[in-house]
């Protein structure tokens, strides 16, 4: 073998041996390829089983629970009592204190306009006839001088101290215009109203026997 042949050769094998080197190469690179593949696959095939195992055991654990027996109603529970009737109200007559007269009527409205400082101007009364079967009233007027709070504050402790008394009307009228800096004076013109039990009815003499 010459020299020439001996360096085809040489160079032959060389080529040989670097593509048996790359092939080796891309062989391990196509292997690891299917390892990462097949190492996903196991754990998602993994994780996937973990999941249904923990489904099934947690649906096995709720079917499993010891159910608790439902206690029978007792007789008291069962009985119900009746809804209690209501109470009627007690007659709003027999519950009306004494009559108003109008002479303490007169030194209420006095002694609480000097509380106040108000001035009672007028006090009249007009009684009303009533048929037996009816309240008895007795309408009064009456006039106070002052400010709005005087006036408020008197007919608020009529009301007050007298619940059988009842206000059928009120209405202001300004006096006077007032100075600067200084309250108005109003004049309130009050229709009161006094209710007192109806007068008995008279009893028909019984027949007695001969």
């Amino acid at each position: 073998m010459d020299l020439g042949e001996f360096l085809l050769t040489e160079r032959s094998c060389g080529d040989i041996l670097r593509r048996v080197w790359c092939d080796s190469l891309l062989c391990e690179h196509f292997f690891r390829r299917w390892q990462y593949w097949l190492l996903g696959w196991y754990s998602w095939g993994l994780i996937t089983l973990t999941l249904a195992m923990s489904s099934i055991a947690a649906t096995l654990s709720w079917q499993t629970q010891p159910v608790q027996p439902r206690e029978a109603p007792s007789l008291n529970s069962a009985m119900v009592s009746p809804t209690p009737t209501a109470v009627p109200p007690k007659d709003f007559v027999r519950q009306m204190l004494s009559p108003v007269t109008s002479t303490d009527l007169l030194q209420t409205l006095q002694r609480e306009c000097l509380l106040a400082q108000a001035l009672l101007q007028r006090f009249s009364l007009q009684p009303q006839p009533t048929p037996p079967t009816q309240l008895e009233r007795t309408d009064y007027d009456v006039a106070v001088r002052g400010t709005y709070s005087a006036i408020k504050q008197v007919v608020k402790a009529v009301s007050d101290r007298y619940g059988q008394v009842t206000i059928q009307s009120l209405r202001l009228q300004r006096m006077t215009a007032p100075a600067p800096g200084a309250t108005a004076e109003l004049e309130a013109q009050v229709r009161l109203t006094a209710w007192a039990k109806p007068l008995p009815m008279p009893t028909k003499p019984s027949i007695g026997a001969n």
